[in-house]
This record gives C-alpha cells, sequence and structure tokens, in this order.
C-alpha cells in the first residue's frame, strides 16, 4: 500500500515526467493514453503508472501487452478520495512549493488542477463505461468528501472538500445551507462544475441530487446538536427551516413526520411545536421575555408558521386583574352615551345574527376545513346579558401554558371578563387633571372588537373592524345595512326551526344529541318549538331555535323528539319472535343458554328475521305523500303546449298468438340478472326522528348476513347511509323515500321502471377498507349518491345511454354543483381534497 500522503510530497516530476528510457515498468496494469498523459498521470497516479505513448502503433502493442488507454472510474474515485483525505496544510504546501516562471511550471499541476483533471476523467469514465462504471465510482467513493469547494480569498485560504451527497444542483446560495446543505453551482469549485455540466452523468453517479429530502434535514439537524450553537450554527439551522417550509409546499410535504427542530432566542434547537413566533410587537415591554420561548430571529415568521410553530398572540392568554369601575354618573355625557349605546347594541338579536352571519362567510373563505375559524357559540348567546364598563383601572396578567409571563400588568384598552353574564372593561385614559383624553373613540372601537374577537374565537367573524361597525349604530336596524355595506353574504335561513309544536303528546325524551340534530326543546314561555343542536357543552347545550339561528342555551336532560310515524301508528307491533311453538321456543332458549356472554343483543329497532317490513310501510306511505300533497308546483312556462308532440299511434301487433298448450312445452334455462334476486327486508331511516320510509331490499342467496348483525353491522350500515341518502337528495330537492336502496356484490345501481334502486355494496367495502365506523365521516358515501343521482335522474329524460342522457347529466351537474359543495363544506368536507379523491365518482 503507497504511503499517499509522503508520495505526494514526493510527487515532483511523477512517472508521467520522466524521460524516455530513463525508467522500465511493465505494460501489465499502465496506463497509455492516447493524448495527455498529464491529464490521466493527475487522475491516478496514486493508483496506476502513467507512460506517454509513441503513436497508433504504441497503443495496438500496448494494448496486447495488458495496458489500457485510460484509468477505470474505480481507480480514478479511488485517487479522488484519497487526494481528498490529504491534510490541507500539506495540499497548501505542494502549491507553494511549485517551480515557476519556468517550462517545468506547466507540467507540475496545482492539487486545482489535479481535482479539475481527475473529475473530468472520472465524468469521462462514467459515461463511457455505463451503468457499470456509475455503480464502480458509487461503490468507491460511498459517503467521502471528493468534490472541491471554492477556496477563499486572503493568507489563510485553504482547501476543503465536501460529500456528493451534500452537494445540490438545484440550489443556490440562496437556499442552501452550509455546510450542511451546499449549492452545485455557487459553493463548488469553477473546474468542478465545469466537469458537472460537461458529463451529466458524473454527479447522479457520485450520489448527488436535485433538492434534499425532509428526512435528510433532519439528519443533518440532529448533526448540529441540541447545545447552544454559534452564529454559523444558528444560520445553518435557519436555513434548514427554510428549506423545510419550501418542502411542504410541494407534493413531498403531505408526508408526516416529526416536526424540525428550529433554533430558539438562545441558539437551542427545539421542536417546533414548543416555540413560538413573534408577531405582537404591541406585547414587547408587557410579557417576560426570557420565559418565553421565541424562535430565534433569522427564523422568519412565515418560515416558522409554516413549520407549525404558534403565533405569540395566540398562544399567551391574557386575563383581567385589579380593576376599578368609574360609576357611570361621573362619566363624561358623551363617554356615557357611547358605553350605554354599546352596551344596549351587543345584547340586541340583531348584533348575534350579524355575528353568525360574518362567521358563515369568514367559513366560506377559509382554506381548508381545518383551518376555518370556530365560534363559541355559547359564549355568543351569552351577549344577550352581556354588560360594557368604563374604568379607571384596568390591569392583566398574561399566563403561557399555566406560566405567568408578564411582565407590565397595566392591561389592553378592552378586556373581556367571560362568565354567564361577561362583561366588557374599558380602560379610561386620563391626563393628569383627572379628565379623559381626547380620542378615546378611536382607541375603544378597535379594542373593543379585538377583545370580543378573542372571547368569541380567533377570527371568527373574519373582519374584526365589523364588530365596532356594528356596536357603533344608532339603531339596531342599520346592522342589516352595515352587513351589506361590507358585502356579507346572507345566511341560508331554516324555516323548520322555531316551528310550534302544540300537540306535546307527540314528543318523547331525546337521546343524547350531537351537534346538527333536530330536536324539540321548551322555551322560557313554555311553547315546545323544533330546535337544531349547534354545540354540544359539558353539561348542556346550544340550540338554535328561529330561522335566523337564534339559539338558547338548555341542560342535557330537557331535549325531547318527535315520535315517529311508525311509533304513532296503530299498525305498529312489536317484534315477532323466531319461534312459532313450544318446542322452536325450547330449542331457542337452549341457543341463547348456550351462547357466549360476549354476543351483542339486537337493538330495539333492529330487524329480526321473519319480522315483516308492513308495520312501517303505511307510516312511510303517509309521510310520502303528505310531503306530496304540500309541495307547491312550479308554474307551467307559457307557450309549452307548442312543444309537445301529440302521441304516436298504437301498434297493433298481427303476429298470431299461441296457444297455451304450446307455451307450456317450451322450456328453456332460468337466468336471474345482477341486481333482481333481491329480498325486502324492511324500511329504515337514520334516525328516530325520521320516519322509517327508505326501502332496503337484501340479496336472497346471503339474506342472512342481514341478521347477523354483530358480524356484518349491515343494518347499521343501511342507517347510516340513509342519512347520506337524504342530504344528497336534499341537494336535487328529491324524495329520498323514492329511491331504493339494495345490497347485492357485483350488482351495478338500476334504473328500473322509473324508480331508483342504489346498491350499497361499493359503500361497505370503502367501510371495511378504511376501518369506518360511521361511512359519514368520510366523503365517499357523498359522491357516491351525488354521482348515481346525476346518472340516474337523468334517466327519467331518456332511458337509453346516449347524446340526450349526456345532456341532462350536465345539466344536473351545473345545476347542483353548489350546492352539493354547500352540503360537503357543512359536513366539513374539504371540497378540493374531495374532487382530488374522489373525481372518478
Amino acid at each position: 500500500p503507497m504511503d499517499l500522503a509522503a508520495a505526494f510530497r514526493q510527487l515532483g516530476d511523477g512517472p508521467s515526467r520522466q524521460r524516455r528510457g530513463s525508467q522500465l515498468v511493465p505494460f501489465a496494469g499502465a496506463v497509455v493514453p492516447s493524448f495527455s498523459a498529464l491529464r490521466e498521470h493527475a487522475s491516478c497516479w496514486s493508483r496506476r503508472t502513467v507512460v506517454r505513448g509513441g503513436g497508433d502503433g504504441t497503443l495496438v502493442l500496448s494494448a496486447k501487452l495488458g495496458a489500457s488507454p485510460e484509468a477505470s472510474a474505480e481507480d480514478v474515485a479511488a485517487h479522488l478520495v484519497g487526494m481528498a483525505s490529504l491534510a490541507p496544510a500539506l495540499l497548501r504546501a505542494h502549491d507553494d512549493a511549485r517551480p515557476r516562471g519556468s517550462t517545468r511550471s506547466r507540467r507540475a499541476p496545482t492539487v486545482e488542477d489535479q481535482m479539475s483533471y481527475a473529475c473530468e476523467s472520472l465524468g469521462y469514465a462514467v459515461t463511457a463505461g455505463g451503468a457499470t462504471e456509475a455503480r464502480s465510482a458509487r461503490r468507491t467513493v460511498g459517503d467521502a468528501p471528493i468534490l472541491l469547494l471554492r477556496r477563499s480569498t486572503g493568507a489563510d485560504a485553504t482547501y476543503a472538500f465536501a460529500p456528493a451527497a451534500r452537494v445540490f444542483d438545484g440550489l443556490t446560495s440562496d437556499d442552501d445551507a452550509p455546510p450542511l446543505v451546499l449549492s452545485a453551482d455557487d459553493r463548488l469549485h469553477a473546474a468542478v462544475v465545469a466537469a458537472l455540466a460537461r458529463y451529466p452523468g458524473l454527479g447522479p453517479a457520485l450520489g448527488m441530487r436535485r433538492r434534499p429530502a425532509r428526512e435528510d434535514l433532519r439528519f443533518f439537524a440532529a448533526e448540529l446538536g441540541s447545545g447552544p450553537l454559534d452564529g454559523a450554527g444558528v444560520e445553518a439551522a435557519a436555513r434548514l427551516c427554510r428549506l423545510e417550509a419550501a418542502a411542504l409546499t410541494t407534493a413531498a410535504g403531505t408526508e408526516v413526520l416529526a416536526p424540525l427542530p428550529v433554533p430558539d432566542a438562545s441558539g437551542r434547537l427545539r421542536s417546533a411545536t414548543e416555540v413560538l413566533y413573534d408577531d405582537a410587537p404591541w406585547l414587547a415591554g408587557r410579557l417576560d421575555r426570557s420565559r418565553v420561548p421565541l424562535a430565534h430571529g433569522k427564523v422568519e415568521r412565515r418560515v416558522a408558521a409554516a413549520l407549525g410553530c404558534r403565533p405569540l398572540s395566540r398562544a399567551v392568554d391574557e386575563t383581567a386583574g385589579a380593576v376599578t369601575p368609574r360609576p357611570a354618573e361621573t362619566l363624561p355625557p358623551a363617554v356615557a352615551a357611547a358605553v350605554a349605546q354599546w352596551r344596549s347594541n351587543a345584547r340586541a338579536p340583531a348584533f348575534r345574527a350579524a355575528l353568525r352571519r360574518a362567521h358563515a362567510r369568514a367559513r366560506l373563505l377559509a382554506v381548508s376545513e381545518t383551518t376555518a375559524p370556530v365560534l363559541d357559540a355559547g359564549r355568543l348567546e351569552s351577549l344577550k346579558r352581556v354588560d360594557v364598563v368604563a374604568a379607571e383601572r384596568l390591569e392583566s396578567r398574561f399566563d403561557l401554558a399555566g406560566v405567568d409571563v408578564t411582565r407590565d400588568a397595566k392591561g389592553s384598552p378592552a378586556l373581556v371578563v367571560p362568565g354567564a353574564s361577561p362583561t366588557i372593561y374599558l380602560r379610561l385614559d386620563v391626563d393628569g387633571s383627572g379628565n379623559v383624553r381626547p380620542g378615546w373613540r378611536r382607541r375603544w372601537k378597535p379594542a373593543v372588537a379585538i377583545a370580543l374577537d378573542r372571547y368569541l374565537g380567533a377570527d371568527a367573524v373574519g373582519e374584526r373592524a365589523l364588530i365596532a361597525e356594528l356596536l357603533a349604530v344608532d339603531d339596531v336596524v342599520e346592522m342589516t345595512e352595515v352587513l351589506e355595506m361590507w358585502e356579507i353574504p346572507a345566511l341560508e335561513l331554516d324555516p323548520r326551526l322555531g316551528v310550534v309544536e302544540e300537540d306535546d303528546d307527540l314528543a318523547v325524551q331525546s337521546e343524547a344529541a350531537v351537534a346538527g340534530d333536530r330536536v324539540l326543546v321548551e322555551l322560557d314561555d313554555e311553547t315546545v318549538v323544533a330546535a337544531r343542536v349547534e354545540q354540544v357543552l359539558e353539561s348542556s347545550y346550544v340550540l338554535a331555535v328561529t330561522p335566523e339561528l337564534e339559539c338558547v342555551e338548555r341542560p342535557l336532560a330537557a331535549l325531547r323528539r318527535k315520535r315517529s310515524a311508525a311509533e304513532r301508528s296503530p299498525m305498529a307491533r312489536p317484534p315477532m319472535s323466531r319461534a312459532t311453538s313450544a318446542d322452536d321456543a325450547a330449542a331457542e332458549d337452549l341457543a341463547g343458554r348456550a351462547s357466549t356472554s360476549s354476543a351483542t343483543a339486537p337493538a330495539d329497532d333492529e330487524y329480526r328475521a321473519a319480522q315483516g317490513w308492513e308495520a312501517t310501510e303505511d307510516a312511510a306511505r303517509a309521510a310520502v305523500v303528505a310531503r306530496e300533497r304540500a309541495a307547491v308546483l312550479e308554474p307551467e312556462p307559457p307557450g309549452i303546449d307548442g312543444f309537445l308532440l301529440a302521441p304516436p299511434p298504437a301498434v297493433v301487433d298481427s303476429k298470431p298468438v299461441a296457444s297455451k298448450d304450446a307455451v307450456a312445452a317450451v322450456t328453456k334455462r332460468e337466468r336471474v340478472s345482477p341486481g333482481f334476486d333481491l329480498v325486502r327486508i324492511g324500511n329504515f331511516s337514520e334516525a328516530a326522528r325520521f320516519p322509517k320510509e327508505i326501502a332496503f331490499f337484501h340479496h336472497r342467496p346471503t339474506v342472512a348476513q342481514i341478521y347477523d348483525e354483530a358480524h356484518y353491522g349491515r343494518q347499521r350500515l343501511v342507517k347510516q347511509c340513509c342519512g347520506a341518502l337524504r342530504d344528497v337528495c336534499g341537494v336535487f330537492g328529491y324524495d329520498p323515500a323514492k329511491v331504493t336502496l339494495f345490497y347485492e356484490p357485483g350488482s351495478v345501481s338500476r334504473f328500473v321502471r322509473q324508480k331508483l334502486f342504489f346498491n350499497l355494496h361499493p359503500v361497505e367495502a370503502r367501510r371495511d377498507a378504511e376501518g369506518l365506523g360511521d361511512v359519514r365521516k368520510d366523503a365517499f358515501v357523498y359522491c357516491y349518491f351525488y354521482g348515481l343521482c346525476v346518472h340516474k335522474l337523468a334517466h327519467f329524460f331518456d332511458v337509453v345511454h346516449g347524446s340526450r342522457h349526456d345532456f341532462f347529466m350536465t345539466e344536473y351537474r351545473c345545476n347542483y354543483t353548489l350546492a352539493f359543495i354547500s352540503l360537503l363544506a357543512r359536513r366539513g368536507f374539504d371540497a378540493a381534497e374531495v374532487e382530488r379523491r374522489f373525481a372518478d365518482l
């Protein structure tokens, strides 16, 4: 083995610079280049002997004697690894000792020249040798630093090398993070850059890539360590954060990885979830920043936010401390009038309705459901008892995850003290004489808007300045005008809310309800009205009781629901037992005793075998008839009769009719098409408040599965699908009771005799594949029913698949897509994400 350092010190002329005949070397294993023996010598002198050729004849002879015209990729790569491993002082001493100003200097290459020659030779070898030579070079180099970096100028300039895995040709010096992540064009030596450009396969062969992967950034960050970083370390960590933020905007950002560490103000790397970024300059002198984990100043706010750091303004909780209210009678008349006016406007139902309208717009403008603002409905309803008080002294305390980080206790200009009857405190700024300083209204309006926005939910109403404008109106009727001036869209009113239910006997105790459920509730005047659950609190519900979504709060046990039509029908009967005789009863009893204790008992509304469906049919038909009678027909366009065509004349079949005997004599093999070998199980609905009006059929050969609820859960699936079907049918204004559901693997949904038949097998397959407890938590069932409705409803105009059918399908999509998007938003789905995942439906 060669002592590379010693050989480098004695390099001198080297084998390639020996005079002809001065030294005898074997041809076998030597390199006899066809041109530029100097380049070949500089590329592999530590691995091979380079002999100057003497023409084509010498090349032919040397090849026959075992020499090669150029060094292999493995030899050049090994030479590069060895050269790069030499001490920087030794490399610099070699350049300083070179003869200068003579003809010999041309043949005594510098370190930069040797590295340039080696990169050129390696690129040529990789390109000419193909994948085999590329793999050999990659195996030889490994993770060794072999790429020469640009030298700094000055007396302390030295040579430095970088591994190819840390060099990326898709970055610039503004994007990389030296010395962890390097830009090929801006950080490598010009000769190396030229070789990489001339031989495009050289970079990938050595392990170079376009950009670092997110896993690489975490590996590089771990190399920095957790201790306090110096200036260069903080700069590198900040640049890694910038690369991570850029990667999150691409497809690679969808991969779930641990948060990238972010440098804090002290230079230590911490998880992004533990670090805050400073977006609150107004809190500069009010917080003890030594107790606040702020991101380092080199990390931009947008980068910190993209990495998951929380904003300081949202993480710190400001609560009221010492308060000294000022008596109303001692206030200046203008201030007292403003306080009274704001108190009255804040308590008005129109103010709460306006905030709900603004909140609806803010949710529509949100990028996705996860970023949509949330309005605290309970706190919104508490504003009906709010008080507005002017205070001479108003102090506050700042808490961060339970830690007091207050430095200056002087409170904000406005604070809201929560409670059943919340209070808005407004701080009076007085001069030395005790007089209120001018401009108090200008300071109070944004302050009270910010305070109420924090109280109701961050950015819950979108435009916070709108709150101040609503509070400042002279009459509550002007609030609607203010909303229109701000171009806030109107809410979609729900006329079913607030309807008085006079027959109290129709209501029974409600089960546990969730947001969106419709219930009955008793108001303060003892009237029972229809309501909708808006929010579920710890021990109560927030319920919308008017079409304008005016809300009340009621305890959990106060809700009731309407008895279903089946419960009120005289045809209702208890489920039939499968035991029809004494022997059958005894056998059933023995089977029940033999069953394991873990067997799940069927629910009260679960269908049993042989129960029948007649009990719900009459009630379902009555509900459909009632809705049809209540429906208002649209007026017929004038002149429509001129477009109606007369029916074609009847065609009389003149073929002779075969006799019954002849018909009976004909035998043929029976064939049952998919979707036609079905058994009716019963009528279903998603909840007790709806009549069981959606018919369900099951594949006859596997009908036993519908009664094995513990194993298949199919009746639960049907009920969930009834809820999704009711939602989607509401988009089209179509009665869901006129859609029939069935289950049969391998069958398509059908349009038969002007009736819609939807197969639930694809929904069950999706449920089992995704492990869903409720199929309505996934957008598939909504898209599946929406696509079926578009397709099958178009068949009412043309039963044949063709251009007419395609035309009406397009018409349905054009007219009802926005309504379907609104349904998806109400159910908590992002329409863009749904389009990406289920466009084929």
